[in-house]
Parts: C-alpha cells; sequence; structure tokens
C-alpha cells in the first residue's frame, strides 16, 4: 500500500488545526462559540493534538466553509486560527491565491498552523512566488517547536525526496514518529507501512500491525484497509479471513477502495464469509466507481462469466478496457499475452470499443492480433 498523499493537488493532509493551534493567536477577544464550532466543523483539521477529528482536505465544502469562517472572523478578525482554516478553505477550492494570503496572515500572527501551511505554499510556489529555502526553513523550525502538522509534512518531504530534501528515510521515520506520538494517524499509517515492507527500515511486521491498529483506532480507513490486508496475508499475525473480512468491512463502510475491492474478493472466493457472488458484483461495482483499476478487472471478470449479474461480453469489455486504461499493465499483460483465457465475443467488444476510439482499424472477428495488441497498448492513460 503506497504512503498516502501529501503534495498540492492530491489528496493534502496540509494544515491540522485544533483549539491547541490556537497558541499564538493574537487578541483576547472570543468568537461566538456558534459561530466559531460551525468554522472549525466544516474547516477543521484531523489528527493533530488533542485528536481533534477534524476533516480532510478533499470533504471540505469550501463555500459553507468560507461563508461559516467569515462569519466567524466577523465576530473576532483578530483570531489567526480562524484565518488559518479560511485559508485551508480556499485551499480546498483550488484558489491557492487567496488560501496562502490568509496563511501568511496567520503566520504573521504566531499561529504555528498558518507557518506550516505557508511554508508548503513558498516550497511549491502556489498562489505565489516560490521561495523553497525560505519555506523549508520555515518548516523545520515549526516542526522542531512541536507542530504535528510541520512534523508529519518533514518526514513526508524526507521520505519522498521533496522540497529539495534528499531522501533519508531515518530523518523520515523520526518526523514521523514524532507526529505520531501526538496522535498523527496519518503519520501512523505511513510508519506502519514503512515497517511492514522494510522500506529503509528493518521490517518489523508486529511494530507495523501494532502501528495500524493506533491509526484505526482513531478513525484511519486506508489503516483499516492495511490491518485487513495483515490478516489476510498474515503479516504480523496469523492468518484469519474473518478478522481481514472485519477490517475490510470497517474500511469499505468509510468508502475506501481498496477495501471494498479485497472484501469483493473474499465474497468471491468464499473466504471467511459464504461466497456470495452477488455482494462481490457489488462491492466491485462501487470500487470501480470510486477508481480502482483492480475492481474493474474483476466487474469485468463477473460480467464475462455471469456471476452476481446477466453475462454481458460487452460489459465486460468495457470494465477491462477501463481498467487498462487506468493503468492495469497486469490486465494489459494477460490479454495479450494470453487471450485464450477470454470468450471471443469480450474480444470482439473489444475491438468494437478500440473502433470507436479510433485506435483499431482491424477486423472485427473476436481474434487477437498485432494490430489489436498494438490498440490496446494505446490505452494506458486514456480519458473514460
Amino acid at each position: 500500500m503506497p504512503i498516502h498523499g501529501l503534495w498540492l493537488g492530491l489528496a493534502l493532509h496540509l494544515g491540522l488545526a485544533t483549539a491547541q493551534g490556537a497558541a499564538g493567536t493574537a487578541g483576547t477577544e472570543t468568537a461566538s462559540p456558534s459561530a466559531e464550532a460551525e468554522c472549525y466543523r466544516l474547516a477543521g483539521e484531523p489528527f493533530a493534538p488533542p485528536a481533534f477529528k477534524g476533516v480532510a482536505l478533499d470533504d471540505i465544502e469550501p463555500d459553507a466553509a468560507i461563508k461559516a469562517c467569515e462569519s466567524a472572523r466577523g465576530i473576532n478578525a483578530k483570531d489567526a486560527m480562524l484565518a488559518d482554516l479560511m485559508g485551508r478553505a480556499y485551499q480546498a477550492r483550488g484558489d491557492f491565491v487567496n488560501a496562502r494570503r490568509f496563511f501568511e496572515e496567520a503566520s504573521r500572527a504566531g499561529n504555528a498552523y498558518g507557518s506550516a501551511n505557508l511554508a508548503w505554499f513558498l516550497i511549491e510556489g502556489a498562489g505565489g512566488d516560490a521561495d523553497p529555502d525560505k519555506g523549508l526553513s520555515m518548516l523545520k523550525a515549526v516542526a522542531r517547536e512541536g507542530n504535528v502538522l510541520a512534523q508529519y509534512t518533514l518526514g513526508s518531504a524526507y521520505r519522498e525526496g521533496r522540497a529539495g530534501l534528499e531522501v533519508n528515510v531515518a530523518e523520515a521515520v523520526s518526523w514521523l514518529q514524532k507526529a505520531a506520538d501526538q496522535g498523527h494517524a496519518v503519520a501512523l499509517y505511513d510508519l506502519a507501512i514503512l515497517y511492514r515492507e522494510g522500506d529503509g527500515v528493518k521490517a518489523d511486521p508486529a511494530r507495523s500491525l501494532e502501528l495500524l491498529e493506533k491509526a484505526a483506532g482513531l478513525g484511519d480507513v486506508d489503516s483499516m484497509a492495511a490491518l485487513g490486508y495483515a490478516h489476510e496475508q498474515g503479516l504480523g499475525t496469523a492468518v484469519d479471513f474473518g478478522a481481514a473480512r472485519t477490517w475490510y468491512q470497517k474500511a469499505a463502510d468509510g468508502n475506501q477502495i481498496d477495501a471494498m475491492t479485497n472484501l469483493g474478493r473474499l465474497y468471491e472466493a468464499g473466504e471467511g464469509v459464504a461466497q456470495d457472488y452477488g455482494r462481490a458484483f457489488a462491492l466491485y461495482q462501487a470500487a470501480a466507481a470510486g477508481g480502482s483499476p483492480i475492481a474493474m478487472a474483476n466487474l469485468a471478470n463477473l460480467y464475462e462469466f455471469g456471476m452476481g449479474t446477466d453475462p454481458s461480453p460487452k460489459d465486460a469489455a468495457y470494465w477491462l478496457a477501463r481498467s487498462i486504461m487506468a493503468g492495469n499493465m497486469d490486465a494489459l499483460g494477460g490479454l495479450v499475452e494470453a487471450p485464450e483465457e477470454y470468450s471471443p465475443d469480450v474480444l470482439q467488444q473489444l475491438q468494437t470499443f478500440l473502433v470507436a476510439r479510433g485506435l483499431y482499424a482491424g477486423p472485427v472477428d473476436g481474434v487477437m492480433s498485432e494490430p489489436m495488441a498494438a490498440a490496446l497498448r494505446k490505452l494506458p492513460g486514456e480519458q473514460p
């Protein structure tokens, strides 16, 4: 499983704000509890001590959050934490210019979260001129002061070799551990994956399992999915399909697409559950809609053989093509190298799909040929 996303344009885990983050806020006025609470409810940030739940950046409703935080700031314009949350709301909207303006305001007032967010904007040049040296210096300073967001961001930067830093797993682990010690669930997850895979550290599946359990206890659905995988594969624990199903279900309830895919596979195979193709089909559908290339390929298989649904070569071909377009190179390789594994009807529907895309001009005869294989190799990266 990959490390959680961090960088601008992806699922950012930037700007984690709590009441603790208000330390350094200028002024003594207090915003109306209802106005302030609404701003925090809509734009507050997860995993910061003392375990404030917050809202993931991708889940922020920008217009509502901006309106709520503007209302709170109308009562207390000097509250730097509210300025930071305003920045986060604008960031969720994709308005990096205004996001940066509010992060600068919060940082000038001494707010550590505003400084941590601003640091990354300076590094990336988001919403204004880039100043990587200044941004990195600011990020390190705030991390050393104990800000959990800065610690997590710096650890991730060392892990990925970003922000002008050389990859340094020892530094990454050190900073991620500091964030994890403050209850940052994503840092716990990232550490768990490093220990599971032995990536720059000595592999320790038992330690990985312990970290995942802590993160799952904080509500991190990726950690729940990873726990399901650990129990299914026997990583740091005995193989236990029942426990795998339980954790996959918890993560799937939180719309974690890998968990949906893996849970669907358990139902398809009848491992840890009674075999149920209909349930597998529904889970693959949900995961495919969420963008899982593996779920798309599995859905194609059920359509081809009529398991959990009526047989449909057209739908099987469609989802097989979509899987390849989404980057499933295993599906592409299997199709090109072992076309006998697929029915002529599915191959014919694939040819029809390729013709409609302008990628293939050969016969629509359900027979794999080099021109068809060449056309299929053009699918990765194609838009649906």
